[in-house]
């Protein structure tokens, strides 16, 4: 058995869980429509020296 204390502690810490991993602060493409910017390219596709 839970105490009204104990019961009342777990709805608020889970509505708080839930409500951090919700948080949608980007479209869902944002990252797989965004080209790849010049410096990005050239750091990525250098050759070793």
């Amino acid at each position: 058995m839970l105490s009204e204390e104990d019961a009342a502690f777990m709805r608020t810490h889970e509505a708080e869980v839930l409500e951090m991993l919700t948080v949608d602060d980007f479209d869902f493409d944002a990252f797989t429509n965004q080209q790849p910017s010049a410096n990005h390219a050239r750091q990525t596709h250098t050759t070793p020296a």
